[in-house]
């Protein structure tokens, strides 16, 4: 049998080159797998947060019709008007609390694990313990 030594240098290299070549796609697979992972964490935080923006956006839509049937209360005449604002207005404010009950719950869900810092702007004081403050910029 022989050993290590003993093979041509053509062998040897190309056994060398099939181990690089085998630790190169398993680093690739690794890596195809771990982008897998982040794209599917990622979209499911990103669905996560805009549906929480869509509802806060449906609750200042429904905010902004209560007010304005609020201040129709003021110039309105008729009691069976004002009956029908009230229970209109009524209606809305449940819809309101029913909307922040959902976003307070959807805001305690579990996070992904993938913290996204966002950048400081330039200028913003940074505080330190035991430091004065400094300026970025």
């Amino acid at each position: 049998m022989k050993t290590w030594q003993d093979q041509k240098i053509g062998t040897r290299l190309g056994v060398v080159f099939g181990i690089i070549l085998l630790c190169v796609i398993a680093a690739g697979a690794f890596g195809l797998n771990w982008l897998g992972r982040l794209n599917s964490n990622m979209s499911a935080s990103m669905q996560r947060r805009y549906n929480t923006v869509e509802l806060t956006h449906q609750t200042i839509e429904n905010s902004i019709t209560n007010a304005r049937i609020t201040l129709q209360l003021f110039e309105v005449t008729n009691l069976d008007e004002e009956k029908k604002l009230n229970q209109e207005n009524e209606a809305i404010s449940h819809e309101i609390s029913t909307q922040v009950a959902e976003s307070k719950r959807a805001s305690r869900l579990p996070r992904s694990g993938i913290c996204l810092r966002s950048s400081r702007k330039i200028g913003a004081p940074i505080f330190r313990r035991g430091k004065k403050r400094r300026f970025i910029g």
